[in-house]
């Protein structure tokens, strides 16, 4: 109903103001549209596919970024997509099975003498950085994933702007 009052009104004003002005006179008329922000979530959704799957291509499997739905906590049943590299979700594995281990046990386990300790945020910050240089790298020498990356990008921005 309203995409017929708008044809209406810009038919109305074209035909009224077609008489109005001089015959060598063009009017120019400029509709722009916006994309739905459900639509733009979708579309966020194949890009970053699109992206990361250029990027597992090239790089370790360490480093490869895989997503996945999720809840979003314990009592909840609202998903949402998170994505991340694999050593993350090693490390979260690897913690779910240390965790069930007595103490004794996980020294032995991560191959560490007694009183010696594992800082896993040392681990941690040292993945996250190498996973940084390997994007930048990876980014900059193959074209495909230069693309994939700016197109994620833009439609994140895009996003981020309608939030405001």
């Amino acid at each position: 109903m309203k995409k017929n009052l708008l044809v209406l009104a810009l038919v109305s004003c074209v035909g009224f103001t077609s008489v109005a002005h001089a015959e060598n006179e063009i009017e120019v008329i400029e509709i722009t549209g916006k994309t739905s922000t459900s639509k733009l979530k979708k579309m966020l959704v194949r890009a970053e596919k699109g992206f990361y799957e250029s990027y597992n291509s090239h790089v370790p499997k360490e480093f490869q970024i895989e997503c996945n739905y999720r809840k979003r906590n314990l009592g909840s049943n609202l998903r949402e997509r998170i994505c991340e590299p694999n050593f993350i979700a090693m490390v979260k594995a690897k913690e779910g099975i240390m965790s069930s281990l007595p103490p004794d046990m996980l020294t032995k386990a991560a191959g560490l003498r007694d009183g010696e300790t594992l800082d896993e945020t040392d681990v941690m910050a040292t993945k996250q950085k190498q996973l940084e240089e390997l994007l930048m790298k990876t980014i900059q020498q193959n074209p495909e994933v230069a693309t994939g990356f700016l197109n994620m990008k833009k439609i994140q921005v895009e996003l981020a702007n309608r939030g405001k």
